[in-house]
């Protein structure tokens, strides 16, 4: 009986240490207050960041400062996008490389956002979440192609609310710093 208590802990405590660590420095790119917190599941941390130092994220002229999410080619991280009171009826996503001259589409990502939305759900009609001032979840895998460089990248996620017309509008919008090796 006191083993199987021992294990509960052991697994309790592991399982804690593992939700803990998988905070990523992110920065909503304005402040519309529509995104409550970005977190990428599979990211391989910074070994050389220091332990004893405080897991900091600040920006700097709009660019995300602090350890990166770092992936190998080949990787599949899990996005998790948490939005609060989000109302919209057809949504598309895109990702781009910031580079200063010239932004790089993350053209491996599907640009269809809702079928990650409350599971396909959260561009119906009946996702009732944001009458009742609810989230909305946002869970899809971001596949790191092997034919990507290695190398840090400035990372810009943006949501648009795609119209009737084909026309699109910025809904929420987010920053990361992201490693491939």
């Amino acid at each position: 009986m006191m083993n199987i208590k021992i294990h509960k802990t052991v697994f309790l405590i592991v399982f804690c240490l593992q939700v803990c660590v998988t905070k990523i420095c992110w920065k909503e790119c304005a402040p519309q207050n529509i995104i409550k917190s970005v977190d990428l599941i599979g990211c391989h941390r910074r070994s050389t960041y220091p332990v004893s130092e405080d897991f900091l994220c600040p920006t700097e002229e709009g660019v995300v400062k602090g350890p990166p999410c770092t992936a190998k080619k080949g990787d599949s991280p899990t996005l998790y996008v948490e939005f609060d009171n989000l109302t919209i009826s057809d949504m598309t996503q895109y990702a781009w490389w910031e580079t200063g001259l010239l932004d790089i589409p993350w053209v491996t990502m599907d640009s269809e956002a809702c079928p990650y939305l409350e599971n396909g759900h959260g561009c119906s009609k009946n996702n009732t979440n944001h009458i009742h001032g609810g989230s909305t979840f946002l869970v899809m895998d971001v596949p790191v192609d092997p034919m990507y460089p290695s190398g840090y990248f400035n990372i810009k996620h943006s949501f648009y609310e795609r119209f009737p017309s084909g026309e699109e509008k910025e809904v929420a919008c987010f920053r990361f710093n992201f490693k491939i090796v």
